[in-house]
């Protein structure tokens, strides 16, 4: 891995972690990294200009990491990762902007793992600027059935607008796409969502594994089968969430959950407006042995006859 990066007049760093990387980094790992001066290095004991240096190391990317150059004078000493915090329970990597949080998703589809880690959202999230992104298919969903996503993310009570996928074709579609077994969501507020996918389609995930608790999707999802307001196709626990808005599909269409196969549901509602053709609910659309307890719905839910 090629990190580079730039010195000022001084001989000091700049922009160190807004420097550009050569390929994608697991930041949770150890690895050999190459560091390039993108510019020159600056010579303080004689003043003078020269090209700059390659230094080869190995660092572990959750400390602090201390490069020393070849004139001994200049030392590289600060936290090594794409977002503040530690990854850990008490200090989570801390996501304040929708960049980051695509970061995140853009890294757990190319295959890096986030097993144990910890995220928090931390400022209020407007994602419209990825409408228009792969052209016009928006968002792209955090994991999926090759690579799921394996953390844990908590959303700080924080408000996610305007989450936009128009992906017809796509399973697995939300905003996170697949999660894996022993990941947590919680505390996730979506508004004004338009989800739009083929099966497994859900306003916060299309397929999950998670425990997830205090959650709520509000807006439009439509898809074909396992189409639910809040999780596709669900099989862990569901805690205290909620969805209003529209839910339209073709069979297993759910209010809240589409398919919910041996899930644990308890202390949720819908009030969304939900159109199928076969296995419809306002609440689940099709309950395989789950348990749901003090959880119900309101919404309306016509059974679209085919001809």
């Amino acid at each position: 891995m090629r990190i580079f990066f730039n010195v000022d007049s001084t001989g000091a760093v700049s922009d160190f972690q807004k420097g550009f990387f050569d390929h994608v980094v697991d930041w949770n790992k150890q690895f050999e990294m190459e560091l390039y001066l993108a510019a020159i290095e600056f010579i303080k004991n004689d003043s003078t200009w020269r090209p700059g240096l390659i230094l080869n190391t190995k660092v572990n990317t959750r400390d602090d990491i201390s490069v020393d150059f070849k004139s001994s004078k200049y030392i590289i000493s600060k936290h090594f990762a794409p977002w503040t915090g530690m990854g850990t329970p008490e200090n989570p990597y801390q996501i304040n902007n929708a960049t980051k949080l695509r970061l995140l998703a853009d890294n757990v589809n190319a295959g890096i793992e986030y097993e144990d880690i910890y995220f928090v959202i931390t400022a209020d999230l407007d994602l419209s600027d990825y409408k228009n992104r792969d052209g016009g298919a928006g968002w792209s969903p955090i994991g999926n059935v090759y690579f799921p996503f394996s953390g844990h993310m908590d959303g700080g009570g924080k408000k996610i607008k305007n989450l936009y996928i128009n992906r017809p074709k796509r399973r697995h579609i939300g905003l996170f796409g697949y999660t894996d077994s022993g990941s947590s969501i919680k505390n996730i507020c979506l508004e004004n969502v338009s989800v739009s996918g083929d099966v497994n389609v859900g306003g916060l995930a299309g397929y999950s594994k998670s425990e997830i608790t205090f959650c709520y999707s509000t807006g439009f999802v439509t898809g074909s089968n396992s189409v639910g307001g809040l999780v596709g196709y669900g099989e862990s626990e569901i805690t205290s969430c909620y969805t209003t808005g529209s839910v339209t599909g073709n069979n297993y269409v759910g209010g809240l959950v589409g398919y919910s196969n041996e899930a644990k549901i308890s202390s949720c509602y819908s009030e969304s407006h939900v159109i199928g053709h076969g296995s419809v609910g306002t609440l689940v659309g099709y309950d395989n042995k789950s348990k749901i307890t003090d959880s119900h719905s309101s919404g309306h839910a016509p059974l679209i006859m085919r001809p």
